[in-house]
């Protein structure tokens, strides 16, 4: 017999969704909660990043093509993320994670080049920041450059470029640091909503229904344990069945378990003091 047919919602017990190991941000925030904001973000950033492509003025089509193709598999993670919050399927969560997990190992690869910048100004990535911070310079104009301040070009000579490199790339450095941290704990927060939604459905019953218990048949039911489990062990069977049969008895007069609403036996287990006691309504 199903007991979660008839029983009202207010007085079952039903999985523990507020368990602190489903919770992040410092226990403030459901993990479920966690991966919408950060699929949120992500479709923030795609969106952007698609605007940005349109807009783009770039020349080289093989630059343009794996901006789209980056855009592209981004967006069917993001919305197998989605698909997956909505339906509580764990198997969906795994594309966006191996999406997070690439970025994170390209942002390292990146912060490895620029870092060696930072000791070598005049190595290949320093010679980058160096072009990129002197196409800057040379926007500036002459009178502002004149006396010293505004932009500074290297004819100016009042800050040695290879400071300015170094500078440059320690800031790339940490920023591409920070991203590496953040993103490590998203991954944590969808690790843990993977763990929630398998820990969900492993509590569901067969035909899709999540496991609940009426307090009234459980707590009746754990008392009839009780008085059982202070007996001898040979009042124990016979006095055993017969509350057994007084308390379902005593349910369906409640309407609490209704017997033409029957799709299967579920098994309820009460331990004894010396083993656990199983039996089955059907």
């Amino acid at each position: 017999m199903k007991l979660s047919d008839s029983l009202p919602m207010e007085r079952q017990a039903s999985f523990p969704h507020l368990d602190p190991n489903y919770k992040c941000c410092c226990d403030a925030m459901h993990v479920k909660i966690g991966t919408q904001a950060i699929g949120i973000f992500y479709t923030v950033l795609a969106a952007f990043g698609i605007l940005s492509s349109v807009l783009s003025k770039e020349t080289s089509t093989l630059i343009v093509l794996l901006e789209l193709v980056c855009l592209f598999l981004e967006v069917i993670c993001i919305i197998c993320l989605f698909i997956s919050l909505c339906n509580e399927r764990k198997d969906l969560l795994i594309p966006f994670t191996v999406w997070l997990c690439t970025l994170v190992l390209l942002y390292i690869c990146l912060f490895l080049y620029f870092i060696y910048a930072a000791f070598v100004p005049y190595s290949y990535p320093g010679n980058i920041i160096r072009s990129f911070l002197l196409n800057d310079s040379e926007d500036s104009s002459p009178d502002q450059n004149s006396n010293g301040r505004g932009k500074i070009r290297v004819e100016d000579r009042f800050i040695d470029i290879n400071l300015l490199v170094r500078m440059a790339a320690g800031i790339i450095c940490t920023a591409l640091l920070v991203t590496v941290l953040v993103h490590c704990w998203w991954i944590s927060v969808i690790y843990k909503c993977y763990c929630y939604f398998s820990d969900v459905t492993r509590h569901r019953e067969p035909y899709g229904y999540p496991i609940l218990y009426n307090d009234i048949a459980y707590d009746r039911l754990r008392s009839a344990m009780t008085v059982q489990s202070a007996r001898t062990p040979s009042m124990m069977s016979d006095e055993f069945s017969l509350r057994q049969m007084q308390q379902m008895q005593s349910l369906q007069s409640m309407n609490r378990i209704s017997p033409s609403r029957s799709m299967g036996p579920v098994s309820i287990s009460f331990p004894s003091q010396e083993e656990g006691i199983y039996f089955e309504v059907n």
